[in-house]
C-alpha cells in the first residue's frame, strides 16, 4: 500500500486506487468491531474507487449464506411493522391472520424482501455475471427462509399501543409512550456512536431490547446487546424515568437466549471503555495507511484482500491442496481450457483450469481468489482449478 497524500492511495492490482475514507462520524457495533479486528480491511473496504464504480466503498462479492440471513432479517421487520400496526399482540394471534393475509403471507413478503436484495446488486460489478443463478439459488432456499422467519416471529410478543415512527428526531422531548418499537435508533453523540435495535418494547418502566439473529450464535452478539443497552442509557433526548435497559434478548430461529442487563456501574464501566478504545481506533482510522492484521479468520472471508499487501506474504504457508487463493504468472496455453502458470515466490509451475471467461492469457500476472488445488493423479504436479465464482485480479506492470 503506497499512500501518494494521506488521502490517495495505490495497490499493486489494476484498478485497485483509491481514497481513503477515513474514521467514520458514527460507529456502529458492526463497523467497529470490523475495523477494531483489522483497520486495514476497513479502510480498503470504504474507500472510493473511481475505476471501479461510482459508488462509495468496495464492491462486495455477496455470499448466499449472507444473504439468506439478509432476507429473513427483512422479512421479519416488514411483518413486526404490519403486525404492530394492525394492533396484534404476538404473531399467533387471531388479528395476526389478517395482518399478514393483507402482506401475502409469509413466502410473498420472503419474495418481495429477497428480490429488493438482488436489485440492489445488480450494478455491483463482482457479481453481476452471476446474479440470475445467484437469484434462483436463493429463490430455492425461500421454504428454509419461511421456517425460521415464523419460528422467530412465534417467541415475539408486542405491546401494540407503541409503534410509533422509530427515528430518534421525532421524538426529540417527548416521553416515549409504552409500546413496542421496531428497528428503534440510538445514537448518542456523547459517545459518537449509533445503532438500530431490532425491537424495543416498552410496559412502565421496563424496557426490554430484542435483537434478531440469522446466523449461529457467538460471543459478540451478546456484547452487541450490552452496546445497545448503553446507547439506550446514553441516548441524545433520553427519557430519564426509564434510563436503563431492564432486559436484553437475543432471538435466534430456535430459540431465545436472555442477556443479564447491565447495572449503571455496569453501564459507566463500558462507557469509559468504548470511548477509550474508540479515540484509540478513530486514531488508526486517520493513517495514511491503517495497520493489517493478517490471520485465518481476518483474512479468510475478506472481500478486499486481492489488494491487501500484508496478505499475500502469508500464503507461502497456506495448505498445498484444497481452496487456495494465489499469485501467478501464466505462462502459456496448455490447451482447451487451460494454462500453464508459474506460482508467485517460486519457479514451480501449475496447470491452470479455467472458464474462457476469466480472461487468462499468456503473460497475464494475477490474484486468483476462491480456486481450489489438487494433484494430478498421474504426474503428481499441482493443478488449480477455477470457477465461474473464483475471482481473477490483474496486477500492475
Amino acid at each position: 500500500m503506497c499512500p501518494a497524500d494521506g488521502t490517495h492511495f495505490s495497490s499493486d492490482v489494476v484498478n485497485g486506487d483509491g481514497i481513503w475514507r477515513g474514521p467514520p462520524d458514527w460507529f456502529s457495533f458492526s463497523s467497529y468491531h470490523e475495523a477494531d479486528e483489522c483497520p486495514r480491511r476497513w479502510a480498503l473496504r470504504r474507500a472510493t474507487y473511481p475505476a471501479v464504480w461510482s459508488r462509495a466503498g468496495y464492491p462486495d462479492a455477496p455470499y448466499a449464506a449472507t444473504l439468506v440471513g439478509d432476507v429473513v432479517h427483512g422479512a421479519l421487520q416488514r411483518i413486526i411493522g404490519a403486525l404492530l400496526a394492525a394492533g396484534c399482540p404476538s404473531a399467533t394471534s387471531a388479528e395476526a391472520v389478517g395482518a399478514l393475509r393483507e402482506l401475502g403471507g409469509y413466502t410473498s413478503v420472503l419474495h418481495e424482501v429477497l428480490d429488493q436484495r438482488v436489485t440492489r446488486l445488480s450494478d455491483n460489478p463482482r457479481i453481476s455475471q452471476r446474479l440470475d443463478r445467484l437469484r434462483r439459488q436463493l429463490g430455492q432456499r425461500i421454504p428454509e427462509m419461511r421456517q425460521r422467519t415464523q419460528a422467530t416471529l412465534s417467541r415475539t410478543e408486542f405491546v401494540a399501543e407503541g409503534g410509533a415512527p422509530s427515528s430518534a428526531e421525532s421524538r426529540d422531548g417527548e416521553r416515549l409512550a409504552d409500546g413496542s418499537y421496531p428497528e428503534f435508533e440510538l445514537r448518542s453523540s456523547a459517545l459518537g456512536w449509533a445503532g438500530r435495535a431490532d425491537l424495543v418494547t416498552i410496559a412502565g418502566s421496563n424496557v426490554h431490547i430484542i435483537d434478531y439473529k440469522t446466523g449461529a450464535p457467538t460471543e459478540s452478539h451478546a456484547d452487541q446487546l450490552r452496546t445497545y443497552a448503553l446507547l439506550w442509557a446514553r441516548r441524545d433526548h433520553g427519557d430519564p424515568e426509564r434510563a436503563c435497559a431492564t432486559r436484553l434478548t437475543l432471538s435466534y430461529a430456535t430459540h431465545d437466549v436472555n442477556v443479564p442487563a447491565p447495572s449503571a456501574s455496569e453501564l459507566a464501566a463500558l462507557e469509559r471503555e468504548l470511548s477509550q478504545r474508540t479515540e484509540v481506533l478513530r486514531a488508526e482510522l486517520r493513517s495514511p495507511n491503517p495497520s493489517a492484521r493478517p490471520s485465518p479468520d481476518n483474512c479468510g472471508y475478506c472481500p478486499v484482500r486481492h489488494m491487501c499487501d500484508a496478505y499475500w506474504p502469508t500464503l507461502v504457508h497456506q495448505a498445498p491442496l484444497g481452496p487456495v487463493d494465489v499469485e501467478i504468472h501464466v505462462l502459456r496455453v496448455n490447451g482447451p481450457h487451460s494454462w500453464i502458470a508459474q506460482l508467485s515466490g517460486s519457479n514451480d509451475e501449475a496447470l491452470i483450469r479455467a472458464p474462457d471467461d476469466l480472461g487468462l492469457k499468456a503473460g497475464l500476472r494475477a490474484r486468483v481468489l476462491g480456486a481450489y488445488a489438487s494433484s494430478g493423479q498421474e504426474t503428481q504436479s499441482l493443478t488449480i482449478t477455477l470457477t465461474s465464482a473464483s475471482e481473477v485480479y490483474a496486477l500492475k506492470p
